[in-house]
């Protein structure tokens, strides 16, 4: 493709109309019957219209989390009708992708890739439900490949312009991104390693990007130590979790993502477990052959991020459903029920930034080779998982228990997920 303005403008479009058909199909219901997901409302919604702007510097679950707490503050100053809410977080939700893909196709043209187009919008297309899409909690997903994608590209490229309004507006997004949600912590590693080996080549100026993200690492683990520390819900142990565990959990996503399942009436567990550790085996040996064809010098912090999440997402697991986590699977996910409450869980959003490492390292490593037809054949592989790749919420009827409550009938209305317990407590009518 030619490096034009032009082009880069028609590309951008393209970008973003890829971005809005996928959110259409996977989060159809996001549109046109938008509802609260999980602490959309009883957290950053409530917490809003309990405390108002102060809600924007409350931590929770032990970290910051600034944007939901911004598209918050923001829907609600702008006098946003309660009908309305949780739509407009959606829709803010997918501004924020668009931002993203956006930066993700000019990280393509600074790596000079063919398939730029490929690299900007293959994290909407991994295997995996749509969890992560198009809700306020789960927009911290999004802003953690931005954050990795700086730090494997972006910056890396811009080391000779460091300067300039867009270098401090981009100052402004890496803060911003940093203090929502964990992945600057989980970082912190990749930015230490890019310290040492480039420590006789950055500059001061070159080194407060990454000072910016450091910081908001280390802002998150302070909040997470002293001010809002969690305690473990469960009792498995470090070495139960990284031991057998943490392989079984890929190999079932093998089984899951090639219907080997299919093959349980004919095989035995033994033989389709086999089948899934040589396509593991195979996926891994095309990791690494992609990994040393990739020429960027930084292309260690993809794995470095993928194994830190990988990592933190199978101690979180662990931790929080022990035994339950050898089923865990990014697609078929079965409930996992609670013993408190009638309702269901997935983890599934544990699994996108791991799966977006592997994708970026394969597109970029094996970019010179990626045909159309390998793309069209992705897809319609990707398309008999099409009702596990969406994610339609159960209608609990927003808009009309909006309009009892302004009739005087109720101020307590319910949400996603269905029975957990779930509800926004509108404000007393004066």
């Amino acid at each position: 493709m030619l490096s034009t303005k032009s082009n880069h403008t028609k590309n951008v479009f393209i970008v973003c109309f890829i971005t809005l058909i996928v959110f259409l199909i996977r989060r159809y219901d996001g549109f046109v019957n938008a509802q609260f997901f999980t602490e959309d409302s009883v957290v950053f919604c409530q917490q809003y219209l309990d405390l108002g702007a102060h809600s924007i510097f409350k931590p929770y679950a032990g970290y910051w989390h600034l944007i939901p707490r911004l598209i918050a503050f923001i829907s609600g100053s702008l006098g946003v009708g309660y009908s309305n809410l949780p739509l407009a977080f959606n829709l803010a939700t997918l501004l924020v992708t668009l931002f993203v893909s956006v930066s993700l196709y000019f990280s393509a043209v600074k790596l000079k890739l063919r398939n730029k187009l490929v690299y900007a919008t293959f994290f909407l297309f991994v295997p995996m439900g749509g969890e992560v899409f198009m809700n306020v909690t789960h927009v911290i997903w999004i802003t953690s490949i931005y954050l990795i994608d700086f730090l494997f590209v972006s910056y890396y490229a811009n080391a000779e312009q460091s300067g300039g309004r867009s270098w401090y507006l981009q100052l402004v997004v890496l803060a911003t991104f940093s203090i929502t949600g964990t992945c600057s912590l989980l970082l912190i590693p990749a930015i230490l390693v890019i310290l040492i080996l480039e420590r006789k080549k950055l500059t001061i100026r070159q080194l407060v990007p990454l000072a910016v993200v450091f910081a908001g690492g280390m802002i998150q683990l302070f909040l997470m130590k002293f001010v809002d520390p969690r305690k473990p819900v469960g009792s498995w142990t470090v070495k139960a979790i990284f031991t057998r565990n943490t392989f079984e959990v890929f190999t079932k996503n093998i089984t899951d993502v090639f219907y080997l399942y299919f093959l349980s009436p004919l095989l035995k567990y033994k033989i389709i477990f086999g089948i899934s550790t040589i396509i593991f085996c195979v996926l891994m040996f095309m990791c690494v052959m992609a990994y040393r064809r990739i020429e960027n010098k930084r292309k260690y912090v993809l794995v470095l991020s993928g194994l830190a999440f990988w990592g933190s997402s199978m101690f979180v697991m662990g931790q929080a459903i022990g035994p339950e986590m050898r089923g865990f699977t990014a697609l078929h996910n079965d409930p996992v029920k609670w013993a408190n409450f009638d309702g269901w869980f997935t983890y599934q959003r544990y699994l996108f930034i791991p799966y977006v490492c592997i994708m970026w390292l394969l597109v970029v490593g094996y970019d010179a080779y990626i045909k159309a037809w390998n793309i069209v054949a992705y897809l319609l592989f990707l398309s008999f998982h099409y009702r596990e790749l969406k994610n339609t919420l159960p209608d609990l009827k927003w808009k009309q228990h909006v309009q009892e409550y302004y009739e005087g009938k109720t101020d307590t209305i319910a949400c996603n997920p269905h029975g957990w317990g779930y509800q926004v407590i509108l404000p007393k009518k004066k």
